[in-house]
Formats: C-alpha cells, structure tokens, sequence
C-alpha cells in the first residue's frame, strides 16, 4: 500500500514539477526576446513544449495507473478511454520513464471493448499479446483476447 501511493504521488509530483519547469523555460523564453536573442528563444520555447508534454503525460497517466491498479474508479469509461487515447501517441517513439505501456493498452483495450469499438479493442490486445505482461494481467488479458475474437469486426457508431 505504501509503494502504491508513493507511486501515485510520484506521478502527480513528476506532472507538477514538469510543469513548473516548462513555466521556467517559458519566462525564460520571453526573457530572451526582449534582449533580441532569437536562437535562445527558440531553443527554450522547444524546452517549453517538451516539458509541457511531459507534464500532460504523467498528469493524465496517474489516473489510467490508478485505474489498473484499483478495483474502482470514480471515472467515466469514456473518459478514460479518452485518456488512453490522449496517452498512446505520446508512447510510441519512446515510452516516459515509469510509464506501462502494458497498463494503457489495457485500459484503453477494456474501455474499447466495453463501448463497443471491438476493432480497437481488438488491435490493443493484439499488441498487448506483443509486450511482457506481468503476472497479474496476464490472465484477464488472455481470456479478453479470446472474447474479443467473438465480436463483430465492425464498431458500433
């Protein structure tokens, strides 16, 4: 229980302080400008914009992190497959440090399949079958994969 919560604070505190330096680099940036310093300014607005990305992940992580890890959740499905939508792009260069990508793929594949987008759904679990499922997932994402395959291949509207 306690490294659960740390982790969950590290997620919140990682957001937070990405977004404290992405500020830093926006002032700094504005900075610059007024000295007429144009590659400077360039060089932190892209700083600005990592940072802020960053910050957007882990925000949005600790939340699909606690969904996987609880056995409630206080969120709607469609948000949360939204978030997981949010999240997929940010992981597919390269994955943040301590972010799963076994952990957004399920949500994402368990929210796709309970609003009927089987074709997500399906594709998810797919590549879930390509990753190294811990133990404690690896149960229920096999017997989804299997369900899935029983569904229509086309999605609800």
């Amino acid at each position: 229980k306690q490294w659960y919560q740390r982790r969950v604070r590290g997620y919140n505190d990682a957001s937070y302080y990405f977004w404290k330096l992405s500020m830093a680099y926006l002032k700094l940036a504005n900075q610059a400008q007024t000295r007429g310093v144009e590659e400077e300014v360039n060089g932190c607005l892209d700083k600005f914009q990592d940072y802020q990305s960053r910050a957007e992940v882990y925000y949005v992580y600790q939340t699909l992190h606690r969904y996987t890890e609880e056995p409630f959740t206080s969120h709607l499905p469609e948000a949360l497959f939204n978030m997981a939508r949010f999240l997929l792009p940010h992981t597919l260069q390269e994955t943040p440090y301590g972010v799963s990508k076994v952990s957004l793929l399920y949500a994402l594949a368990k929210q796709s399949k309970s609003m009927g987008a089987y074709k997500l759904a399906r594709h998810a679990f797919d590549k879930l079958q390509q990753l190294v499922i811990p133990p404690r997932f690896q149960e229920s994402i096999d017997s989804h994969s299997i369900t899935i395959r029983s569904k229509p291949f086309q999605d609800k509207e």
